[in-house]
């Protein structure tokens, strides 16, 4: 790092209310008399958020940050990480989208798994590089596969237009731990990525400081 420049630790508010810290490099010319941040820091972050400056501690610079949405419209609704209602119910209808694909996927229904798919859908398979377009392409190349196959979800984490889904598929019996990372748009998926790892035996030489998974 450039000496010329001086790095300060700002507290901030994530997108679902959780604490977050960020780092702030400014050229010590820039710092306001008495260690304070500098004056582009303590202004509004949008029209919905505002951000107070805190003194400095141990040279850091704590910030803090409230949403005026929150104040104006009182608690959040139905649970943490929301400013109204309204994306609680957002999120409770694409959880239970999912949950409809992931059982249409398991019984073999190809048009139901494929209806929470966009017309134009891209879904990605990075480990082979492979591009897939469109929703009748990706329920034609699942439609075609060979093997006899078995879905296992064991967990769905999410919020808004981003969730992940970590599953198991079983390919003629194989298990095959896999990630599918869905990016929704307008309530259906506009793009999918999928990692697919196949199983090893863990290797001798870390056998003290580990121990079997729980199996789920």
């Amino acid at each position: 790092m450039d000496s010329s420049i001086t790095s300060l630790t700002v507290g901030a508010m994530a997108r679902f209310g959780q604490p977050a810290s960020i780092t702030v490099d400014v050229p010590p010319q820039e710092l306001l008399g008495g260690g304070r941040t500098p004056a582009p820091l303590c202004r509004d972050l949008s029209d919905n958020v505002r951000m107070d400056c805190l003194p400095v501690v141990n040279g850091q610079q704590a910030i803090r940050t409230e949403r005026r949405d929150a104040r104006r419209r009182g608690p959040p609704a139905d649970r943490p990480g929301t400013l109204d209602g309204r994306d609680a119910m957002g999120d409770r209808d694409t959880r239970s989208a999912l949950d409809r694909h992931w059982a249409a996927s398991a019984a073999g229904d190809q048009d139901a798994e494929h209806e929470i798919y966009h017309d134009d859908v891209i879904t990605d398979y990075p480990q082979s590089g492979e591009r897939i377009h469109g929703r009748r392409n990706l329920q034609a190349l699942r439609s075609s596969h060979p093997a006899e196959l078995d879905f296992t979800v064991r967990r769905i984490l999410g919020s808004g237009d981003l969730w992940i889904t970590e599953y198991v598929i079983d390919y003629d019996g194989k298990p095959t731990p896999t990630i599918s990372i869905m990016e929704f748009r307008d309530g259906k998926v506009a793009h999918e990525t999928q990692y697919f790892a196949d199983t090893f035996a863990p290797p001798a030489w870390r056998a003290e400081w580990v121990e079997p998974m729980p199996h789920t």
